[in-house]
């Protein structure tokens, strides 16, 4: 059950609000979802896979995964973008993405299990504006309800209390599956994080120099998402923010640079692709030879592109023909 609370200002957030919280007025909402496990197919979210996979811890507990729901009737639709020479895509009012970090981790039974311990997520409102949200676990035990608030982007007195009252809730609660509460340093990335707009820009063009700001490289569509289009996309530009690629041991993704194919690279207990012309590394996916032999990612980025195409006008079916063909989508739509 998602439970959604309007705070008017700093002092009628209720046991969520201390005097570390205190400020202006701010229309903030707290967020709670008591049973996070299964919560977004619950709720009729799909799951959004990129062609290329996101890296992850190296015992590969950590586990990240992007959910979209379009609302029931609502068309996506795109526009090109002729200075980037690619399409981008528009969401309807209504929309909805998150992006949920999980922990992997063997139950008493011996069982696989995963727990939420990060949300952050962006909902489209009515009028096509934007309005941010970042939840965290209530407590130290595993499947704990995970609490948060939402805030207008672009509302900077808004953020800056949801901020706080997510620090100041991080600061308390175990993070679940035996981890402790987040560190100092933990809590200053937890605040830089949750400077969504700084990130989330419209149209971003995929960055080509490893050497800019510490931002995604990917590309980005109308409303500053990132994973949309790297569904769509066959290549992608690699990200770099954990330890183990697992692109590495994927035999359908091949890795290239701007001059040439890229290295496998271990530095520092890091396994990654680096690029000796200091370009940002891309990988592609096979998908014709992923389907060919049955390859469960490969066939889960397939399913992606067909929610995604079943949620589009047509225009966007034809900006995006290619990606569909190839997952053999959209046939029967011609």
């Amino acid at each position: 059950m998602l439970t959604l609370m309007l705070i008017a200002g700093a002092t009628s957030a209720g046991d969520a609000t201390q005097a570390d919280c205190e400020g202006p007025t701010a229309d903030v909402e707290r967020i709670e979802i008591m049973s996070p496990a299964g919560h977004w197919r619950r709720e009729g979210f799909a799951e959004m896979v990129p062609a290329i996979r996101l890296p992850t811890t190296h015992d590969t507990s950590d586990v990240i995964r992007v959910f979209l729901k379009v609302p029931s009737g609502a068309r996506i639709a795109a526009r090109m973008l002729p200075d980037q020479r690619r399409a981008t895509l528009i969401f309807p009012p209504g929309t909805q993405a998150d992006r949920v970090e999980m922990f992997a981790f063997q139950n008493p039974d011996g069982a696989s299990e995963e727990t939420v311990v990060d949300v952050r997520g962006t909902t489209i409102d009515d009028q096509g504006r934007q309005r941010f949200h970042a939840l965290r676990p209530e407590h130290g035990g595993a499947q704990a309800p995970v609490l948060g608030w939402s805030w207008p982007a672009g509302d900077e007195d808004a953020r800056n209390l949801a901020t706080c009252l997510l620090m100041r809730l991080s600061r308390q609660a175990r993070t679940p599956v035996g981890r402790p509460p987040l560190d100092d340093e933990g809590l200053r990335m937890l605040q830089r994080l949750n400077d969504c707009s700084r990130c989330h820009l419209a149209n971003h063009q995929r960055d080509h120099s490893i050497h800019h700001a510490p931002m995604p490289r990917r590309e980005t569509d109308q409303s500053g998402f990132y994973t949309p289009l790297s569904v769509l996309n066959d290549a992608v530009a690699l990200a770099a923010t954990r330890p183990l690629d697992l692109n590495a041991g994927d035999p359908y993704v091949s890795v290239s640079c701007d001059s040439g194919p890229a290295m496998l690279a271990r530095e520092q207990g890091w396994i990654w692709y680096r690029c000796a012309d200091d370009s940002v590394p891309v990988g592609r996916r096979d998908i014709s030879a992923g389907l060919r032999d049955g390859d469960s990612y490969t066939r889960s980025v397939c399913a992606a592109r067909r929610y995604l195409f079943e949620h589009m006008d047509q225009d966007a079916r034809k900006a995006f023909a290619e990606a569909f063909a190839v997952c053999g989508i959209g046939r029967d739509h011609r």
